[in-house]
């Protein structure tokens, strides 16, 4: 793969999930996503509901997303509206290489 390919990483929460995934889906140039399941935890308690804040954790999805860093504000923009803003976390890692083994 080319030097400008990237790993997105975007986490939200569940009720977002299926919303997101249709989205992705519309982008023609994108070849697919990973999603799993994880428990977020955070010092931050302001937005945890009491079941949440009992837990301990905020049920999260994480969306894996390899791609070429040109592609990056395309995905932003299929996204942009799903939530309110602010609401999904991502960040964005160099990928050295890939394949299959």
């Amino acid at each position: 793969m080319s030097e400008d390919n990237v790993l997105l990483s975007i986490l939200l929460p569940l009720k977002a999930k299926e919303e997101v995934v249709d989205r992705l889906m519309s982008l023609d140039w994108l070849s697919g996503f990973t999603i799993r399941s994880i428990e977020g935890h955070s010092r931050e308690h302001a937005n945890l509901s009491i079941r949440e804040q009992v837990q301990g954790y905020k049920q999260l999805v994480q969306f894996d997303i390899m791609l070429q860093e040109s592609g990056l504000s395309s995905v932003f923009e299929q996204l942009t509206g799903v939530l309110q803003p602010g609401s999904m976390r991502y960040w964005v890692v160099p990928v050295r290489a890939t394949g299959r083994i």
